[in-house]
């Protein structure tokens, strides 16, 4: 639930570029029917460094493997936030500005 910040598009007479071509293939999809290309519009959304969201979904805490252990053996590891879902309920995350507020 992005805010759309690019759009393209294939069809009939405009083939998909390689890019396109290279996602579609990543998700076991083509661009073309049996003779004509397909018509197909792609979107994306970029959440950026710093920017504000909104995260819906189910918390859990987990050790960083990134992070820094404890000095003894009483010290806790850093830990992380890791945000999951279901197949009924997966997470949401929206950079939309009216989701914010």
């Amino acid at each position: 639930m992005l805010t759309e910040d690019h759009e393209t598009h294939s069809g009939t007479f405009d083939d998909a570029t390689p890019a396109e071509e290279a996602f579609l293939n990543k998700h076991a999809r083509e661009s073309k029917n049996w003779i004509f290309n397909k018509r197909i519009r792609y979107r994306e959304g970029v959440l950026e460094a710093g920017e504000e969201v909104a995260v819906m979904g189910y918390g859990s805490k987990e050790p960083d493997p990134e992070g820094t252990a404890g000095a003894g053996y009483r010290d806790m590891p850093s830990m992380r936030l890791r945000i999951s879902g279901s197949a009924n309920f997966p997470p949401l995350i929206s950079d939309d500005i009216s989701t914010l507020n």
